[in-house]
């Protein structure tokens, strides 16, 4: 038999119901959905109680901005003899310490090659005058042992000249020391050198040197005038010699009352000492020199510095040098074969 006009309007409205009943679904869920972001918006808005315990030290940590390019000598060099050479230069942070081993003896003994650490204590990375290669009146002999100079003289290779500033030095056992640093200074062979080490504490930052000057980028009385000026005059002498910067550490500002700051929120000359390390991060990027973060890295700060500065705020303790090289070797050796 064939369907009548009753079935039709029957199914009709079934279809009509259950299209119904979907959209009353629809309308529920979209209607749920709407009130529960009305309540989060309501709870978010309204906040909550931050309660602070004024006891607990806070859990902050910091990314480390190390920047490593450095390769293997046998990836860059065509005559690599199959060893690693460097040459660690730097102030007296590499052979301070009145116990233990210094950082000159641990990068010496841990990493991966052969090793020549020169320290020329009371220097700095920045130059304090912006002179030429005589001394003039009123300016310290110590000033031409800081590393542009001593870049110059490694590009002439010409150490005579810098033994003979040395009698203008007038402490004795300070002229001996930067006596037997100059020689080994001398008895490098830089034609098979493969990195350059840069280790400065923050000396730079305390004596109020600036880190960067816009009118003269070159300027050796900045950091990135200083580093960028010694680039410039070993780059052509060895194309193949990797520059590496160790990072200064956290140190304390200790003013003329004798009052300490930290220098992460003291201002000497322009900024702080994180802050003027940015151009030395400038320069790494511009020259493809290898940074390491050892301000951040090595895990030193203003909750920790008793125990791993000296009184003076600069200074590392025993523990201090440990944690230094652990990082520093760290970064290095990871990047050997």
């Amino acid at each position: 038999m064939g369907r009548t006009d009753t079935d039709n309007e029957t199914n009709t409205g079934k279809s009509g119901i259950r299209n119904y009943i979907v959209f009353i679904i629809i309308g529920a869920v979209l209607l749920a959905v709407i009130v529960f972001i009305i309540i989060r918006v309501a709870i978010w808005s309204k906040g909550q109680k931050l309660v602070i315990d004024p006891n607990e030290v806070p859990d902050v940590s910091f990314e480390t901005e190390d920047n490593i390019t450095f390769l293997p000598p046998s990836m860059v060099r065509d005559d690599d003899d199959g060893k690693n050479t460097f040459l660690i230069i730097g102030n007296e942070c590499l052979t301070n310490g009145k116990d233990g081993e210094t950082m000159a003896d641990i990068f010496e003994k841990e990493l991966k090659g052969e090793v020549t650490c020169v320290s020329f204590p009371g220097t700095s990375l920045s130059s304090k005058y912006p002179h030429g290669p005589e001394i003039k009146d009123g300016e310290p002999a110590e000033d031409f042992f800081t590393f542009y100079w001593l870049t110059i003289y490694i590009h002439f290779l010409d150490f005579d000249s810098l033994n003979g500033y040395l009698e203008y030095i007038e402490d004795d056992s300070l002229r001996a020391v930067y006596k037997e640093n100059l020689d080994k200074l001398a008895g490098v062979d830089y034609e098979n050198l493969d990195y350059l080490v840069i280790c400065y504490d923050g000396h730079d930052y305390l004596l109020g040197r600036d880190g960067f000057y816009e009118e003269n980028n070159q300027d050796i009385t900045t950091l990135y005038g200083s580093l960028y000026g010694s680039f410039g005059n070993l780059k052509d002498d060895y194309p193949n010699l990797q520059w590496i910067i160790a990072s200064p550490y956290f140190c304390m500002y200790t003013d003329e009352t004798g009052a300490q700051s930290p220098c992460d929120l003291t201002i000497v000359s322009k900024e702080t000492l994180p802050n003027m390390m940015n151009y030395i991060i400038n320069f790494s990027l511009d020259c493809d020199a290898s940074y390491i973060d050892n301000y951040f890295g090595s895990g030193i700060s203003v909750e920790n510095a008793d125990e791993y500065l000296e009184k003076d705020g600069i200074t590392l303790t025993e523990k201090g040098v440990r944690k230094f090289c652990d990082y520093t070797v760290k970064m290095i050796n990871g990047r050997l074969l």
